[in-house]
């Protein structure tokens, strides 16, 4: 008989004590254990210890007082400290849990199926009937942040199962009121979770203990688990440090304007010079900050880290100063006051959660590496947004800009080329100004992104996931068209969602896919012929599955082919208007970066990609065809599948755009978007586990990506530098 301890942690619950226990007795599937029931009190003010000891003569109902009240994930440790059973259920004492569920939470765990079960709202089968539509939204958004450190639906849940050792194991103070979370974002080795569906119910007696510090000890939690502290030093201390560079900064920065020296060296000297005293200050007060001294020696990662940081702000300041500038001596002391503060919020931000926090994490292995992901990739979406309106325009650009000004009426409108109409919609909002002209193409550059996650977390798992979105992030030909106005930005929108849909439709054999890859391939081929090269994919595939004759007579095929028809319609009877009118084909933003003068097409794929990035493309492909699936994990339920999308939706299409004699411009996107159904592939080996064990490419690739991504970040904030101070 498997013994098995109930934890239930309490706070002022002397109305829902009774009601919990007579259900928890009353399952007959919990019978067949050994069972203790221990309540963990945070020394309740009302009748809850009493309710509890009439409990005491079943001989299966424990008490633990606690005499202070340390938060929730401090009580089920105090709880698991005097806990005998080899199995542990963690429920909250206000009846949201039903407790009917606890023989689903042990069941897969004792037949050792996984070492941690979830009581989850989120998963299929899971509900919250009591909560309006508001307090979803609130809890759905709460719960986002906690995501990044795990993979799980709902980590924030209260209601798990899991061996009593994995719950000892724990010798830090817990802060928080989310044990599971802690036991998910620290687990050394990836844990084996499985989500159990459960019907949340809200309390009906009592009253909830859903304060503003709870809310504040949440987000402790989840600084703690990253290892930052906001206030390093002290607020006395700290509030000092950051006026002393502020008054440097500023000083420096305006002495060097008014003395010719130029925006771009004005104010990189400000805030080297700033960044070099605070630099100085956090080496010298390091352990006082941190307390233990073996854990705060400094390293040379904080040493390149701080480096980074102050080279990376120093490019978003020239970005966000230029529009400002008529000329070296147009930067007004507002103005200057604005950078500066600017400089200073956001190093501060980077320094304290990505520098000082090294070798302070609780998380570890592969969270690491996605908490330092999500950080590189949120600096780009920045880095684009305060270039938006500091750069001049390419010549495509000015294309697009000329026929936004010339149109007139609702006619002329519709007759544009979309990435003019997508232009249009922001430049009106922002008085004819090029940051609105630009900020159409950096939210497609967001769907973009959204669709290759999705993508990935069909085709893998919610882990490569982050991976792939880092990797889209960074590649120079995805970066582009996040930035600049261009056919290709569309383009690659209209790409990445035909394949993250027909993957839905192919693989996952979803009706409604079926529609929506109508309606985007529809619209993705009015933007360019190039979304054309998908069809002989999707043939092939059709053509490769068994059933193909049953597809053939169904009726999804020909709704998406009526779907496809009905987009085509209104530009086929409105006609194309000016872009018909232009004449000589448009240079595209690479073409102009080039001068018009293109590599061919290996290069250009090298130069697109960047070396670490075709040589992860080609392993892929190799994997894909040996069809290793110790080396692919997570491929899903059809294997066979995936490897035939794979080669309808981007062999294909790759080898159509390199053949001899193939019209347009098919060699150039062949470098770059075709390649958006292999990134999940290419993003496997971007952080690695057991790398040891791994064949030398694996290895080399383990040792290239970090590297090769520093390179490139770098690379971009200095080549906008430049540009934007031409």
């Amino acid at each position: 008989m498997h013994a098995v301890s109930i934890i239930v942690p309490t706070l002022n619950e002397a109305a829902n004590v009774d009601i919990l226990l007579n259900r928890i007795f009353s399952i007959e599937a919990l019978q067949s254990y050994d069972l203790e029931i221990i309540f963990s009190d945070g020394s309740s003010t009302d009748a809850t210890c009493e309710r509890v000891a009439k409990w005491f003569h079943t001989g299966k109902v424990r008490l633990v007082h606690n005499a202070l009240n340390e938060g929730l994930a401090a009580a089920v440790i105090k709880a698991v400290e005097v806990a005998s059973g080899e199995y542990l259920v963690v429920i909250d004492a206000d009846l949201s849990h039903p407790p009917e569920v606890i023989p689903d939470l042990l069941e897969p765990l004792v037949a050792d199926e996984c070492d941690m079960v979830i009581g989850s709202r989120y998963v299929s089968g899971g509900n919250t009937p009591d909560w309006p539509t508001s307090r979803k939204l609130s809890s759905i958004l709460a719960t986002l942040p906690a995501r990044v450190f795990t993979d799980v639906k709902d980590p924030l849940a209260g209601f798990i199962a899991l061996r009593r050792e994995r719950l000892a194991s724990i010798k830090d103070k817990v802060y928080g009121f989310k044990i599971g979370l802690e036991l998910l974002a620290t687990a050394e080795k990836t844990m084996r979770v499985k989500e159990v569906p459960i019907v949340f119910r809200d309390r009906q007696y009592g009253s909830s203990k859903m304060e503003a510090k709870v809310i504040v000890d949440y987000v402790h939690q989840l600084l703690i688990l990253a290892g930052i502290y906001l206030l390093p030093g002290g607020s006395a201390t700290l509030c000092k440090i950051l006026l002393t560079t502020f008054f440097i900064d500023t000083a420096v920065l305006t002495f060097g304007l008014e003395h010719g020296w130029g925006l771009g060296v004005s104010q990189s000297a400000g805030y080297i010079l700033a960044s070099l005293v605070a630099g100085t200050w956090a080496i010298r007060n390091v352990h006082n900050t941190y307390g233990a001294a073996q854990q705060n020696r400094i390293s040379p990662s904080h040493v390149f880290g701080w480096c980074w940081v102050t080279l990376l702000v120093v490019f978003l300041r020239t970005g966000l100063a230029s529009p400002f500038l008529s000329n070296d001596h147009g930067l007004s002391s507002v103005a200057v006051g604005a950078v500066s503060a600017f400089g200073l919020i956001f190093g501060y931000i980077c320094v304290t959660f990505f520098v000082l926090s090294i070798g302070r994490k609780r998380i570890c292995g592969q969270l690491v590496h996605r908490f330092y992901g999500i950080g590189i990739i949120a600096y780009l979406i920045v880095l684009r947004l305060v270039y938006s309106a500091g750069l001049s325009l390419l010549p495509e650009e000015q294309y697009y800009w000329s026929l936004i000004q010339s149109s007139d009426s609702l006619l002329d409108a519709m007759r544009l080329p979309f990435p003019a109409v997508v232009a249009m919609m922001f430049h009106a909002v922002f008085d004819g100004s090029v940051f609105g002209f630009r900020l159409g193409i950096w939210g497609l550059w967001f769907v973009s992104a959204v669709c290759v996650f999705n993508y990935a977390r069909d085709v893998y798992d919610r882990s490569i996931a982050f991976k792939a979105i880092l990797l889209y992030s960074i590649l120079p030909f995805f970066f582009g068209t996040g930035l600049y106005v261009s056919n290709d930005a569309v383009l690659t929108m209209f790409w990445c969602g035909s394949v993250y849909i027909l993957y839905r439709a192919l693989v996952g054999t979803i009706f409604s896919a079926w529609i929506w890859a109508g309606l985007v391939l529809g619209f993705g081929i009015q933007v360019s012929g190039i979304v054309l090269l998908l069809i002989p994919g999707i043939i092939i595939f059709i053509a490769g599955i068994e059933d193909r004759a049953k597809l053939v007579s169904d009726n999804r095929p020909y709704l998406a082919l009526a779907c496809i028809a009905l987009t085509l319609t209104p530009t086929l009877l409105v006609g194309t208007g000016n872009a018909a009118a232009a004449g000589e084909p448009l240079a595209t933003w690479i073409e102009s970066l080039f001068c018009g003068s293109l590599p061919s097409a290996l290069n250009l794929a090298v130069i697109l990609l960047t070396p670490t990035g075709l040589l992860a493309g080609v392993y892929a492909c190799i994997q894909w065809g040996q069809m290793n699936t110790n080396i692919l994990a997570g491929t899903g339920q059809f294997p066979t599948q995936n490897r035939r999308f794979l080669i309808g939706m981007f062999l294909v299409p790759m080898f159509i755009a390199l053949l001899p004699g193939v019209p347009g411009k098919t060699g150039l996107y062949a470098g770059g978007v075709v390649w958006v159904a292999l990134i999940p592939s290419m993003a496997i080996h971007l952080w690695d586990d057991g790398i040891m064990k791994s064949s030398s490419i694996r290895k080399v690739l383990h040792m290239l990506w970090w590297p090769t991504i520093v390179i490139l970040v770098t690379y971009y904030g200095a080549m906008l530098q430049l540009q934007a101070l031409r």
